[in-house]
This record gives C-alpha cells, sequence and structure tokens, in this order.
C-alpha cells in the first residue's frame, strides 16, 4: 500500500510536482489518440474485408460467400461506426442484384438483406423495407422465418411489413388491394414456430388497412363538400 503524506512544499519540490502531473497529463493523451487511431483503422479494415466479401457474393452467390459476407455486418442495429458516405454507396449502388436474389426465394440473400439494416439508413433502409416486404405474397413462410430470425435489427415491424414502395404512395384503393393481398398470404402460414410473428405482421398490416379506408372516406366526404 502507498501512503501519500501531505506536506508543505518548497518552491523546488512544487516544480517536481508540476512536470509529473505534466508528464502524466501528456501520456494519458497519447494513449488517447493511440486508441482513436487504432479504432478508426480496425473499422476501415473492417468495412474494406465487407465490401470485398459483398463484392464476391454478388459475383458468385454461393452459401460459403454469403456467411462470409454476414458475418462480418454487425450483430445489432449501429448508432454510430458506419461504413463512410464511399463505401455505403458503393455497397448499396448494388443492391439490385440481392434484390433479384430475395424475390426468387433464396434464403442466403434474405439473410442478408435482413442484416443489412445494420448499416442502413434513410433511403437505403426504405429501400430494404420494400424488397423484403415483396417477399410476403411469394413467400411468406421464408419472410416469417427470417424476421424472426433478426427481429432484433428491425426498429419498428411496420416498415417491413406495410412500406409497400413509391407505386402505391396516394394510391388508396391499389394500396388497400395490396395489403389484403399481404394479409390473405400470410394467413396461409401456420407453422406454431411462426404464429406469434405472424400475428404481430397481421396486426400491422390490419392496422394500416384500417388508416387507409379513414383516408378514403375522408377524401370522398371531402369530393362531396366540394372540398
Amino acid at each position: 500500500m502507498i501512503t501519500f503524506i501531505l506536506v508543505k512544499q518548497k518552491p523546488y519540490s512544487q516544480t517536481l510536482s508540476a512536470i509529473f502531473i505534466d508528464d502524466m497529463s501528456t501520456i494519458k493523451t497519447i494513449i488517447i489518440i493511440l486508441l482513436t487511431s487504432l479504432t478508426a483503422w480496425g473499422q476501415t479494415t473492417r468495412w474494406a474485408d465487407f465490401e470485398k466479401a459483398w463484392d464476391n457474393y454478388l459475383i458468385k452467390p454461393t452459401h460459403d460467400n454469403s456467411v462470409k459476407a454476414y458475418n462480418l455486418l454487425p450483430n445489432k442495429v449501429m448508432g454510430s461506426d458506419y461504413p463512410d458516405g464511399g463505401q455505403t454507396g458503393r455497397i448499396f449502388s448494388k443492391i439490385y442484384q440481392l434484390d433479384k436474389l430475395v424475390q426468387q426465394g433464396n434464403r442466403d440473400a434474405l439473410r442478408l438483406a435482413f442484416r443489412l439494416f445494420t448499416i442502413a439508413d434513410g433511403e437505403y433502409a426504405e429501400g430494404l423495407q420494400i424488397e423484403i416486404g415483396k417477399l410476403i405474397n411469394s413467400n411468406p413462410r421464408l419472410f416469417l422465418q427470417e424476421l424472426k430470425n433478426h427481429r432484433r435489427l428491425i426498429v419498428s415491424i411496420d416498415g417491413v411489413v406495410g412500406n409497400l414502395g413509391p407505386d402505391y404512395v396516394e394510391e388508396l384503393e391499389l394500396n388497400k388491394k395490396e395489403t389484403e393481398k399481404r394479409i390473405k398470404s400470410l394467413k396461409q402460414v401456420v407453422d406454431k414456430d411462426l404464429i406469434e410473428t405472424r400475428d404481430k405482421c397481421l396486426t400491422e398490416l390490419d392496422r394500416q388497412l384500417k388508416k387507409g379506408e379513414l383516408e378514403t372516406r375522408q377524401q370522398i366526404a371531402a369530393i362531396c363538400n366540394g372540398g
């Protein structure tokens, strides 16, 4: 145990103390700078590795290549530490290739699409929602299975099940038909382990359906009132 004894310092000892304190502050600053630099370097290297694995998968979409790319993505939604703007742009500039595989019912592609939510925001996240949601009509079981497996990555389920895309904006009747179609598709899935996930999706779609019906009535009322 080290015991410190407080004594009245003479000018010389006071000077030594000041030098010691100043040196310690400098050392701490250097350590912080080094740790920050190492962290930044590690992040840059990781994203470069992912971008390479991503490109390899799109060129040759095998299961092994998908696993390599999948495992290089974070396992939770990120609030920071995204790839830089240039890398993000390059990654999502090729997303249409993944979308095609998702619509074909490729599980590896769908898993990657869900995992990409960890680095996607804004229009990129919305694009993922739209493409993943399309799978509800063609393969509702696969959709529910991977939604359940990746639920932790979905901030709000309404976007994945109810974001129909730009073609449905302001098209209330078209929106209603597509929503009803998705509800019908999801109800076909009766697997016990998927019921809870399915019902959450149905609840959200039903809410959106009622919202659309209300908007339709309001539009009709406005027309009748000369609005």
